[in-house]
């Protein structure tokens, strides 16, 4: 067999193994936004940023095999538009409805869904992997959106990745208003009063962790997601 059979033979081997993986992740209800454009970029190129949602969707279909189902669609658009506009930061509306698409809800057009705290929190986490610049710039709306939706759900304080709103927020601290001489009860007290917000940050390290670990298993055409994770495990 000749040099030049045997680097091809391997190339084509490579495309296969990228494709089915990239296959995998595009029909995958688990797939996360960030995974999914991830996928589209690495298939069909940066060009595809300005493509109907049609194109996109037939594009990857011609290229790897699969149809993208709808709610997919749906998370690698809202990834689209977190890279390529500030809607999520400065309009409130879109600002709950692509919270509710990373957090993997239907999109239901009839009902408006208020995101919660969970969806919010891990909202904001995914849009500063795919654009950093989000949270330089929330508009007064959201961030009073925030802290009444944090504060509805009995939260104690903001959760570290909504900090943003911090100049909204006033103290909810019932312990120490109330049992400020009585160190053990104040401790006790305090520790149900965090417990929503200690849920909320868990839910969002477990998944990080969860797309960490997705993209660390894609196989790509072009390269590697290794770069990609050391940047995203930075911050």
């Amino acid at each position: 067999m000749s040099l030049l059979n045997t680097v091809t033979g391997r190339s084509l081997l490579i495309k296969q193994t990228a494709d089915a993986s990239l296959s995998q992740a595009i029909v995958s209800p688990e797939s996360f936004a960030t995974t999914l454009l991830v996928v589209a970029m690495d298939v069909l190129d940066k060009e595809m940023l300005g493509w109907t949602p049609q194109t996109i969707s037939m594009e990857l279909q011609d290229e790897l095999g699969v149809k993208i189902p709808s709610t997919n669609l749906s998370r690698l658009l809202t990834a689209i538009n977190l890279y390529t506009t500030d809607d999520f930061s400065f309009r409130v509306s879109r600002f709950i409805h692509l919270s509710n698409i990373l957090a993997g809800d239907d999109f239901d057009a009839e009902e408006f869904d208020p995101a919660d705290a969970d969806e919010m929190a891990w909202a904001v986490t995914e849009s500063s992997f795919i654009n950093p610049d989000h949270l330089e710039r929330f508009s007064d709306e959201i961030q009073g959106y925030v802290c009444f939706k944090c504060k509805e759900e009995g939260l104690s304080r903001l959760p570290g990745v909504l900090s943003f709103a911090q100049k909204y927020w006033t103290s909810n601290n019932y312990a120490a208003e109330y049992f400020n001489t009585d160190p053990d009860m104040f401790a006790a007290v305090q520790g149900n009063l965090d417990q929503p917000l200690r849920e909320v940050e868990q839910s969002v390290r477990e998944a990080a962790a969860r797309m960490f670990e997705q993209l660390a298993a894609l196989k790509l055409r072009d390269g590697s997601t290794e770069k990609l994770l050391q940047r995203l495990r930075r911050g």
